[in-house]
């Protein structure tokens, strides 16, 4: 993810601003490979197409046993997690030689990556062909953008600079003989110190450090934000699962809990006492207990200085938000927007307030009439 990330960004930023014209017809090539690429899937019948059909005809079996279905029907199940099994195992052993599967998934990871960057070198290559000669003085090469890519990554990646990086740093991080132009080098200094804030530097081992999601996060979220800009939205890759909007989330009380999870079924309490039935089941503490763990739970909200409220919300699978009431002195974070208001609330005078909530504006004439009266007569 790292390394896609980064060279994405770099070689989009490099192609919008040194090959715009070549960059306009990037995306014909890039549709013409997925349509290949498609088809050879749909006639080879991918090995990673298989992993979803064996659980899927587990859990037909499965079902199909507990449910009492006819044999035939079983037979017919098993034999074709049978077949499906020992395709993947022929096409596994084929591949692999041997390698377990965890091992076989890096290297078609690995593999895609390096099929990726070939197949765009492939693209540039067959752009600048059908370029003219006017834009081929114009515009960078593709082969300028792969070495100033390769510069940037270094450049990117380095500990050593401490300061802005400039285009003579560019121009001495070439091979020998190689010449950029003015616009080039100055393109891709400043795209350097666009990136390495976002980019964690090598070592005294010239080694990245460990891989957090921290660190890492950031650069990917910045990839997927300037391909959608780019208008290239196949290059976003998914970060996070999915999950289900508000207003297709399921609020769940403590009866709620109960009839989702054991609604046929009697929840042990004690020795002495079970719940066995959703009325019962609004007794808060004892029927989520049967179901989370509630000290982490507690614990969890009196972090963020909040009393569980017994509620939760169901989301997704991956997400289940609590609901909490604010404890005594609890202060809650607001936006400038609200700052800023209830700071020309506080500016108002008191007096005003009350004239204009509490009383009408002829009271207020009739006691300054009033008042002007008592100080002329004293």
């Amino acid at each position: 993810m790292y390394t896609k990330s980064l060279r994405t960004i770099t070689r989009l930023l490099l192609r919008i601003y040194l090959a715009p014209v070549r960059m306009a017809r990037y995306m014909e090539p890039r549709k013409r490979k997925a349509e290949k690429k498609e088809e050879k899937h749909k006639l080879d019948g991918h090995p990673r197409n298989r992993k979803h059909h064996s659980p899927r005809l587990m859990n037909e079996l499965a079902m199909a046993i507990i449910k009492g279905r006819p044999v035939f029907v079983l037979q017919q199940l098993a034999e074709k997690l049978r077949g499906l099994s020992s395709g993947d195992s022929n096409q596994h052993n084929h591949h692999t030689g041997g390698l377990s599967e965890d091992e076989n998934d890096m290297d078609e990871d690995v593999d895609e990556d390096v099929d990726e960057e070939e197949e765009e070198e492939e693209e540039e290559e067959e752009e600048e062909e059908e370029t003219t000669d006017s834009e081929r003085i114009q515009e960078t090469a593709a082969k300028t953008v792969r070495a100033l890519t390769a510069i940037i990554r270094v450049l990117t990646e380095s500990a050593k600079i401490q300061r802005v990086v400039t285009s003579d740093d560019i121009q001495r991080a070439a091979f020998r003989g190689t010449t950029f132009t003015d616009k080039e080098k100055a393109v891709a200094a400043r795209i350097v110190n666009f990136l390495r804030p976002f980019v964690q530097q090598r070592g005294d081992d010239n080694q990245l450090p460990a891989p957090h999601i921290l660190t890492r996060a950031p650069l990917a979220a910045l990839a997927n934000t300037i391909s959608t800009i780019a208008g290239f939205c196949s290059l976003a890759r998914k970060l996070l699962p999915a999950s289900s909007n508000d207003p297709r989330s399921l609020p769940l009380t403590a009866a709620g809990i109960y009839d989702v999870f054991h609604e046929r079924w009697d929840i042990p309490v004690d020795e002495s006492h079970w719940i066995t039935s959703s009325y019962l089941g609004k007794q808060k503490s004892e029927t989520y207990a049967a179901f989370f763990d509630t000290d982490k739970i507690e614990s969890l909200m009196e972090s963020h200085g909040l009393n569980f409220a017994w509620r939760m919300i169901f989301v997704s699978k991956w997400c289940v938000r609590l609901l909490g009431k604010a404890r005594s002195g609890k202060t809650f974070i607001k936006s400038n927007y609200e700052a800023k208001k209830k700071g020309k609330d506080s500016s108002i005078s008191p007096a005003t307030t009350i004239r204009t909530t509490m009383e009408p504006p002829d009271t207020y004439k009739l006691q300054v009439r009033q008042l002007a009266q008592g100080d002329l007569a004293s």
